[in-house]
């Protein structure tokens, strides 16, 4: 695991708060497409298979939509992601996930 990411969990991980998934393992089941996310490697099923959980958690409730918009809006801001490539998993990896959640400036009260 990188440091960035380590240092991202760590910070992130204090926000985790009364929300129903904590924003560290939302983090915690992406690290498969850190390569990808960062630019260094191709997509990989298991990076569609943690981004395929991730989603089908986000999609159990609002709150648990909110949560992880806002976890992956705070990431977005900690890491140096390539946003083309984050708003490329949810067609590659065949996930019914409005892009607009991969969005440092997304509103996640609409979801």
């Amino acid at each position: 695991m990188g440091s960035t990411w380590v240092l991202m969990l760590l910070l992130l991980g204090a926000n985790g708060g009364a929300r129903a998934i904590s924003c560290q393992d939302a983090i915690a089941r992406m690290l498969p497409c850190q390569g990808f996310l960062m630019g260094f490697s191709e997509m990989s099923a298991a990076c569609c298979h943690s981004a395929q959980s991730l989603s089908q958690t986000a999609n159990s409730s609002p709150v648990e939509l909110t949560s992880v918009c806002q976890c992956l809006k705070q990431a977005i801001g900690v890491i140096g992601i390539n946003m083309n490539r984050a708003q490329q998993i949810p067609q590659l990896c065949h996930i019914d996930l409005d892009t607009g959640l991969i969005d440092p400036n997304v509103d996640c009260n609409k979801y």
